[in-house]
């Protein structure tokens, strides 16, 4: 019996050691890289850019930093995370950049009906969690606040190469299907037209339901969380400016899209609107209710660049 579990203890060593030269020489594949755009935790490391962009994927498919480069002559990063609408997540992916980079001038949130204030310790939000398996194996201080969002588990955080089976990791991390484009766009390109033949009326009334709950409590916490960012900003020397995109006129509700100004105004955060009816009225601009297209991007883009508000707000904080 002594010799099965010596046997045995040897193998198990033996697999550890095997899993964590894989996972270590995964990490050093992985550095720097991306496999699906928004897993972009430390591909900007010691670098400064003048904008960065923060939100759902809102702001990761309808802010194009090359765009803002060729209008504003400014550098710039689209940190949006697809999926989640929470500002709890876009503190924690602005965190995690100034942990790695110099502080930007301006950071642009997408600030809409659509997000909501979250949690870090009662996040139910685990969409896209496996894109972000890459970092769950002993992470770094910068990554660990976002580990736990996603709730990794301790096998996951402490087990090596786990995490990157469990979530199928292993052949993008090999392939990196991504990496090229992410690297010369920075942000999530979709040239599709929406397709009026397969248009969702029930999707959109889902969108509408789903805007921040209007009641006195959860605009108090709408600010809570604002404020935070704003905070955050502030003690960094960067700027905050909040943004509205557009969306497509059928899900458009003035009320609720004139409650986000307020929230900045009580706030005193810089807030503008490019919902403009040249744009959101236009359904060659959208593929689909909430998200534009390309083509929607480039008008969005030279909408707000030539916005005299906006220029004005782009001065040395």
């Amino acid at each position: 019996m002594k010799r099965f579990f010596k046997k045995l203890i040897v193998f198990v060593i033996v697999i550890l050691a095997v899993s964590l030269v894989i996972q270590g020489l995964v990490n050093i594949r992985m550095k720097h890289k991306v496999i699906y755009g928004c897993d972009n935790l430390d591909v900007e490391e010691g670098q400064y850019h003048d904008l960065v962009f923060l939100g759902s994927s809102r702001c990761y498919a309808h802010f194009s930093p090359v765009l803002f480069e060729q209008q504003l002559g400014m550098s710039a990063i689209n940190l949006g995370v697809d999926g989640h609408s929470e500002l709890t997540m876009h503190k924690l992916r602005l965190l995690n950049y100034l942990a790695r980079n110099k502080a930007p001038r301006y950071a642009i949130l997408n600030f809409d009906p659509l997000v909501w204030p979250g949690s870090i310790e009662d996040n139910d939000n685990m969409i896209i969690k496996d894109r972000y398996a890459r970092y769950a194996f002993f992470p770094s201080s910068a990554d660990a606040p976002i580990v736990d969002y996603f709730h990794f588990n301790f096998a996951e955080k402490y087990i090596p190469f786990y995490a990157l089976l469990r979530y199928k990791l292993v052949p993008k991390c090999i392939t990196l299907p991504n990496d090229k484009t992410w690297r010369m766009q920075r942000y999530n390109k979709v040239d599709d037209q929406w397709d009026t033949t397969v248009t969702s009326v029930r999707r959109e009334e889902e969108l509408m339901h789903s805007y921040f709950d209007t009641s006195e409590a959860g605009i108090k916490k709408l600010e809570v969380l604002l404020r935070s960012l704003d905070s955050i900003c502030t003690n960094h020397g960067t700027r905050l400016i909040c943004v509205q995109t557009p969306v497509y006129k059928s899900i458009y509700l003035k009320r609720n899209f004139a409650i986000t100004g307020q929230i900045c105004s009580q706030l005193r955060i810089p807030f503008i609107d490019v919902n403009k009816e040249d744009i959101d009225t236009n359904i060659d601009y959208f593929y689909n209710a909430n998200h534009l297209n390309t083509k929607g991007v480039a008008a969005m883009t030279k909408e707000l660049c030539s916005d005299s508000s906006f220029r004005k707000l782009l001065k040395p904080v």
